[in-house]
């Protein structure tokens, strides 16, 4: 993909915001592929707001609640495959969403087990508080 160079962005940054995204999408969106140029460009030119800095961002959406992978990628899912783009950064978010929806399968199956696995987790933890007073104690103090 050859990208346009814009006023506030070079053909090669939107490069590197791909590249970064590419890495993003493809390790499960660890925090450590989440940079700074990758947080702007969604707050600055993807109708995505900065929610105070790159640590609120990231953990709004990333935190391994499946609803809120769901509420970030549903602004990806409109007709045309994003809802807010501005003209400069186009070339860009259109391939970043391409990316996306290559993986859109996988990223949901994964983010769904993830859900089954806390699941049986609770249900165990329920299974225990059940016959163990102290415990069933602990837990309800640390819940409610």
């Amino acid at each position: 993909m050859k990208f346009i160079s814009t006023k506030f962005m070079t053909a090669r940054d939107k490069e590197l915001v791909l590249k970064t995204w590419i890495r993003f999408l493809n390790n499960n969106f660890k925090r450590t592929n989440f940079t700074k140029r990758l947080y702007e460009h969604l707050h600055l030119h993807c109708g995505y707001i900065a929610h105070y800095n790159i640590n609120g961002f990231y953990s709004t959406y990333f935190n391994g609640d499946f609803e809120d992978l769901k509420r970030f990628f549903s602004n990806w899912e409109s007709d045309n495959g994003y809802s807010y783009s501005d003209s400069d950064y186009l070339d860009l978010n259109r391939v970043m969403v391409e990316e996306y929806k290559k993986r859109k399968e996988i990223i949901f199956q994964i983010a769904q087990k993830s859900n089954n696995m806390k699941f049986e987790i609770l249900k165990e933890t329920v299974k225990r508080a059940e016959t163990d007073r102290e415990f069933r104690n602990s837990l309800l103090n640390k819940i409610f």
